[in-house]
């Protein structure tokens, strides 16, 4: 909806991207108010979203902060991943973290690879690593080190959950095939 109200009425764009704005950096907003701040800026577009977003990502709430973190893709790399790498590498909260891998596998930054690799072999949360390896699944047959590092985890994992994750994403076919 943005770019469309962005493109036709530029003046109206902006006068409701100021007020979802103010309306986003109210104090005592309760958690569905976040919520909708949250999905209302992200509909506005990449700089709207880039203004507003560290106070989400900083929020004592972790659920706040994991819709946050996975509000990054809306902006562009360079400026989301200082966001994202402190997220999946000192986020207190699995769930958080979790969603870091999340992003990465759904966008497949590059940037991104080796906190996603060290989470899936590292992390110590069984959530968390198991997020990690889904995601590493998405970037398949194409990335040779993404397979040696799900290789590593089916024979190094201490949680079999996650051992069978990172076994079954190996013998996809596609995989075997070295397709994706």
């Amino acid at each position: 909806m943005g770019d469309r109200v962005r493109n036709q009425d530029p003046e109206r764009f902006a006068q409701i991207s100021d007020t979802v704005i103010a309306a986003a950096g109210a104090p005592g907003l309760d958690l569905n108010d976040e919520f909708a701040a949250l999905e209302a800026i992200g509909n506005l577009g990449p700089k709207q979203v880039r203004e507003t977003l560290r106070k989400f990502l900083e929020s004592d709430d972790a659920f706040v902060r994991q819709k946050a973190v996975l509000s990054l893709q809306r902006i562009p790399v360079e400026e989301a991943y200082p966001s994202f790498q402190n997220a999946i590498q000192s986020d207190v909260e699995e769930t958080v973290r979790a969603a870091a891998a999340k992003l990465v596998g759904e966008t497949r930054w590059a940037e991104g690879y080796p906190d996603l690799a060290n989470a899936a072999q590292k992390d110590p949360s069984e959530l968390v690593r198991m997020a990690a390896v889904a995601a590493l699944g998405e970037w398949g047959p194409e990335n040779e080190e993404a397979i040696q590092v799900l290789r590593s985890v089916v024979v190094h994992d201490p949680a079999e959950q996650v051992r069978d994750v990172a076994a079954q994403i190996l013998t996809a076919p596609e995989v075997e095939r070295g397709e994706h």
